[in-house]
């Protein structure tokens, strides 16, 4: 939850009905779509948007437990947990970023499991960012494993796709190559590294 701001009040308002909470979202993803995704003046109040997404996104899917089998809030709760996990690494706020991405996992490996072609891509960028959210906390050693999976899965994306996965593929060797240096693992970053711009 952020804090020292109005934030803090913002985001535990109450909700209201749902037909208000959907208004809310349409809303709010209208702002989140023309946030730029990297921002530095807007870091809180994009990271504000984000959150208030997340709550109304699990309101909506609590509203809807048991009445139907509609995926879309899970799915987008899923991508916003990734983007306020992102949001807030870039606040220095790394324990909260870990547990957003952490989340954010969990849910894609539900959905993985439900419809693998699918949600693959915002698996395997999730697990980047949970990489990233280890490493911030100075969990090196843990943050080595998602990234690794991370990389697996892009492969096996690009293989089906090169022309559409390869750039991601990259990124995720990428920072697959700096986990491993911060681990010392220097020739196997050396290989990740020539992979990545190969």
């Amino acid at each position: 939850r952020l804090q020292g701001d109005w934030s803090s009040d913002v985001c535990s308002s109450d909700l209201g009905g749902v037909r208000q909470s959907i208004f809310d979202f349409t809303l709010l993803r209208d702002i989140e779509d023309a946030l730029p995704d990297s921002t530095v003046v807007l870091q809180k109040h994009a990271a504000v948007v984000t959150t208030l997404m997340i709550q109304r996104l699990s309101a909506m899917i609590l509203k809807n437990a048991g009445q139907d089998t509609n995926l879309r809030p899970i799915v987008e709760s899923a991508a916003m947990l990734n983007n306020l996990g992102n949001r807030l690494s870039s606040l220095g706020m790394r324990e909260e970023a870990l547990s957003s991405a952490t989340d954010s996992v969990e849910v894609y490996r539900a959905l993985v499991l439900m419809d693998r072609k699918a949600f693959l891509p915002g698996f395997a960028t999730a697990l980047s960012t949970l990489a990233n959210a280890r490493s911030g906390m100075g969990l090196l050693d843990d943050a080595l494993s998602p990234a690794q999976e991370s990389v697996a899965l892009w492969r096996e994306l690009a293989a089906a796709d090169r022309q559409s996965c390869l750039r991601n593929l990259a990124l995720s060797l990428t920072n697959l190559a700096n986990r491993q240096v911060a681990l010392g693992l220097l020739e196997d970053a050396s290989s990740s590294a020539s992979e990545a711009v190969s």
